[in-house]
Formats: structure tokens, C-alpha cells, sequence
């Protein structure tokens, strides 16, 4: 018959045990960097030992050796036939622990995967290695809620109302083509071939260029200004985030204008709309929409630049190379070191940022929950016009969960403060 302890016994147990393994343990740590931790552990060879003999002891009852019963096998055939795959073993086992142990001991969260290296067995069975390991650096955290946030409050509504009406009128706009040369406010359909030091990179037809647009780059309408449907232009073009240029072969295929419909009933019913009154409340309604996501959006860089200002410090390198390779891939720019030079700075501000988030949320018990997940994905996709499928895909990322971890201290933050101004109005 078993004897049952009672609880504050077994946990005595318990904690003796755990001293017992840790005394096997010694570590030295260096701090190279404030994010960066470098450690040698060592594991006396009690340890080894002991788990050799109990892999031993287990694997004797599945053990099957020419002569001899299973599970009657002698301790030092086992320890011949399997010894040194067991001790494979169980050096695997004892690394991953003493591991573990050593970062828990030194208080030490990890924010990279640890590095392991020079890994060593002695003949007395003894381990010694050393780990790398990238950290959330220590600082300390500085007053956060209370802030003083401002609000802004946004003029020109009426200028605001006329162009989103413009907007709608260009989306439904018809294009004329007319014989005569190209002019500033035209849009000019062409073929083009693209070269890059000589070599053919894109080809293209039909492309409808608008003269007036912003984007429209300048060489571009410097080459086409004035020409005529059948002529042949070429233009050097800058290579965005580059500082070369793209040698452009331009074939006017047409000039077109621009004719835009009345703002009338005929107008907001094509629209789906009962008539221009109804039509004047939904743009009416999405601008103060949009207005307050504005403001909201403002009030969250006022915090995020409140607590960067307040807490400087270098974050882990795995962390600013990790958001740089989000940034790169969302920019569509060329990879390139001028472009990652370009977006270190912004991609170590945001890691930098998300070390200052983790310790807000430890400190004030934020986490998430699946459904909280799955709340910020619908958000998402009420705000980027994006489906809830295409979120859902991206949802269970950790950047996703360390994103709507940021959203929501931020917001816990900014529920704390001090907010003047007023929310938007007409």
C-alpha cells in the first residue's frame, strides 16, 4: 500500500528535488550588448548519469537482445548495445532543460530563438556549452497613463463634402478621344517598352496615362506634352527608391478628355442611391467617419511618440531585422541597401515600440484571447476594405497578435488620458 503525502510535504518534495537539479547547474552570463546575453552553462555529471541510468532502466522492458528475456537483459549489455544512443538522448533531454533552467534562474525572457554552441561532453560525462540569446532589454518604465493628449479638430467640411463629390463624378466619368495634340488636363493611352541598362524589363499596351495626376512622373509628361496619336517619344525615368533611371520607348495610341457627369437626381440614382439628398447624407456620414478614425489614428501616435521619447534603449536586432523584412516586403520597393537603409531607422523605432508595449501589457495584465483576435480582424477589415477571409489568413501570425497586442494597450493607454478637443463634427 502507497503512502500518500500530504500536499505541503509533496510540494517540499517537490522544491528539494528542483534545488537538487539546479545545484547540478552553474552558469556564467555576459552582456555584450543590453539586448544581447551570452551564457556558459555547465551540468556536473551526476545528472548525465543518473538520466543514462534511467533511460536504461526504461528501455530494458522493450529491449530485444539475442539470449535474454525482454526486460531480463543485464545493465551492462543494455549499457554496450544502447549506451551511446541513449546517451545521445539524454544529452538532447538535459541541454533543453539546463537550458531552460538557466535562462528561468537569470531572469532572462527571450525574444529571438537561443543560439547553442560549443557543445561538450567530458569523459566523466560532465556537458558544458554556450547560448546566445537575444532579450527584451531591461528599462525602466516611465508614467504612462494620464497622458496629455489633444484631440485635433479638423476644419474645411465643405471643401472636404466638393471632393469626395468629385470623386464620385471622375468614377463615372466618360473619355472622348480628340485629334489634336496632347494638353496638360488629357489622358493619353500609349505602348510602352521599359529598358534598365540596356535590358528589356517590361513591355506594356494600352496604358492610359492622366496627365494632371500627381503621380504622373514628370518626364513622362514632359515627353508626351503636345504629341499626337502615331508619334514615338522616349523618356528617362527615375527608378523609385533608387537613384538610377529606366529608359522609356512611349507609342501614342490616343488622346482622350475627360467628361464628367452633372450632379443631379439622374446622378445619385445611377449611384443606387433614392436621390441626391440621400446621397449627400452617405458622404456627409463617411466623412465624420472617416474623421474620427483620424483623430483616433492621432491620438495613437501621440501616445506610441510619448513612449518612445520616454524610453530609449537598442532593441534586439533579431526584432529590427524581422520588422525591416515586413516593411521591405509592404513597400514593393526593390530590395536593395539603399532602400534597407532607408527603413532601418523605422523598423527599429517599431521594435523598439513593441518591447515598450510587451512590458505595459505584463505590467497591466493584457492578453488576448482568440476572440479578441478574431475582433481585430473583423476591425481590420472594416477599416482596409480587405475581406474577413483574407484577414482570418494572416490572423494566427505572431506579428498579427503583437499587432492587435499594440492596438490594445495603445487603447488602454488613451482611455487613461487626458483628452481636450471634441470628437468630429460638421
Amino acid at each position: 500500500m502507497g503512502v500518500q503525502l500530504p500536499l505541503l510535504a509533496l510540494l517540499a518534495c517537490l522544491n528539494i528535488a528542483e534545488r537538487n537539479r539546479s545545484s547540478l547547474l552553474e552558469t556564467t552570463i555576459r552582456s555584450p550588448k543590453e539586448w544581447l546575453r551570452e551564457l556558459e552553462v555547465a551540468v556536473e555529471s551526476e545528472r548525465l548519469k543518473n538520466r543514462i541510468a534511467e533511460l536504461l532502466e526504461e528501455y530494458r522492458g522493450r529491449a530485444e537482445v539475442p539470449g535474454f528475456r525482454r526486460g531480463h537483459v543485464p545493465t551492462e549489455v543494455m549499457a554496450r548495445r544502447f549506451g551511446p544512443a541513449l546517451e545521445s538522448a539524454a544529452v538532447e533531454e538535459i541541454v533543453e532543460q539546463a537550458m531552460a533552467e538557466a535562462l528561468e534562474q537569470n531572469g532572462l525572457k527571450t525574444a529571438a530563438s537561443v543560439r547553442l554552441a560549443d557543445l561538450e561532453v567530458t569523459p566523466e560525462k560532465s556537458i558544458r556549452f554556450r547560448v546566445s540569446v537575444e532579450i527584451i532589454p531591461q528599462f525602466e518604465l516611465k508614467p504612462y497613463l494620464g497622458m496629455k493628449l489633444t484631440r485635433p479638430v479638423p476644419s474645411g467640411f465643405d471643401a472636404e463634402f466638393e471632393r469626395r463629390v468629385q470623386e464620385l463624378r471622375i468614377k463615372c466619368a466618360t473619355y472622348r478621344a480628340v485629334p489634336r495634340p496632347v494638353r496638360e488636363d488629357d489622358f493619353v493611352v500609349i505602348d510602352y517598352v521599359v529598358s534598365d541598362a540596356g535590358r528589356e524589363v517590361e513591355r506594356k499596351q494600352n496604358v492610359m496615362v492622366e496627365m494632371a495626376a500627381a503621380e504622373t512622373p514628370a518626364e513622362l509628361k514632359a515627353a508626351l506634352t503636345g504629341s499626337v496619336a502615331g508619334d514615338e517619344r522616349a523618356a528617362d525615368i527615375p527608378i523609385p527608391g533608387t537613384s538610377r533611371t529606366a529608359s522609356y520607348r512611349l507609342t501614342v495610341r490616343d488622346v482622350k478628355e475627360r467628361l464628367l457627369p452633372e450632379l443631379d437626381e439622374e446622378f445619385a440614382r445611377d449611384l443606387g442611391f433614392s436621390g441626391l439628398d440621400a446621397l449627400r447624407k452617405a458622404i456627409n456620414d463617411d466623412i465624420l467617419a472617416d474623421r474620427e478614425r483620424s483623430a483616433e489614428e492621432e491620438l495613437r501616435k501621440q501616445v506610441t511618440g510619448r513612449l518612445l521619447a520616454d524610453h530609449e534603449f537598442e532593441p534586439p536586432a533579431s526584432l529590427v531585422t524581422a520588422g525591416l523584412e515586413r516593411l521591405l516586403a509592404r513597400s514593393g520597393l526593390p530590395d536593395s541597401n539603399e532602400v534597407r537603409t532607408k527603413l532601418e531607422p523605422l523598423a527599429t523605432r517599431l521594435a523598439r515600440l513593441d518591447c515598450i508595449i510587451s512590458r505595459i501589457a505584463e505590467r497591466e495584465g493584457i492578453t488576448l484571447s482568440d476572440e479578441d483576435i478574431a475582433e481585430e480582424a473583423r476591425r481590420l477589415a472594416g477599416e482596409t476594405g480587405r475581406s474577413e477571409e483574407e484577414i482570418a489568413r494572416v490572423a494566427g501570425s505572431d506579428e498579427f497578435r503583437q499587432q492587435a497586442l499594440r492596438e490594445r494597450v495603445l487603447r488602454f493607454i488613451i482611455d487613461k488620458a487626458e483628452v481636450s478637443g471634441t470628437k468630429a463634427a460638421q
